[in-house]
């Protein structure tokens, strides 16, 4: 905790890799930074990310010439565009999942999921027993 009593709150986003993905996640950050000056924010673009698109081998397509932003975009060498639908489901599950869990403490993480499982079979059972009455 730092000295004004608030804790560190990370910011994860997914986004496309265009001008109003990259746009969005900006204004975000500014606007959050604006309204808690103080605050502990740490900003994270979870993807599409521009190491993704190399790793991942992302199809691009081209940026829309109609977006206010498009010359910043370029001017700032973001390449091509890229949808974060481009990702396919697991991996982004994946990306989202580690992104959270980097957070949490794994022991309390490992005690939480015991807890859930131990839950849902509890549920199973009672279901089981309500359908054979």
């Amino acid at each position: 905790m730092n000295s004004n009593h608030t804790l560190a709150a990370p910011r994860r986003t997914c986004g496309d890799h265009d001008p109003s993905g990259i746009g969005a996640w900006r204004d975000l950050r500014d606007k959050l930074t604006e309204f808690a000056p103080d605050a502990d924010i740490v900003f994270d673009r979870l993807a599409v990310t521009e190491e993704q698109i190399t790793e991942l081998e992302l199809p691009t397509r081209p940026t829309k010439r109609t977006d206010t932003r498009t010359a910043g975009f370029e001017a700032a060498g973001y390449g091509e565009s890229v949808e974060v639908d481009a990702i396919p489901p697991d991996t982004l599950r994946r990306i989202v999942r580690d992104g959270i869990e980097q957070h949490i403490d794994p022991r309390a993480l490992r005690l939480s999921k015991r807890g859930e499982r131990r839950e849902r079979q509890s549920l199973f059972e009672l279901a089981a027993e309500l359908e054979e009455e």
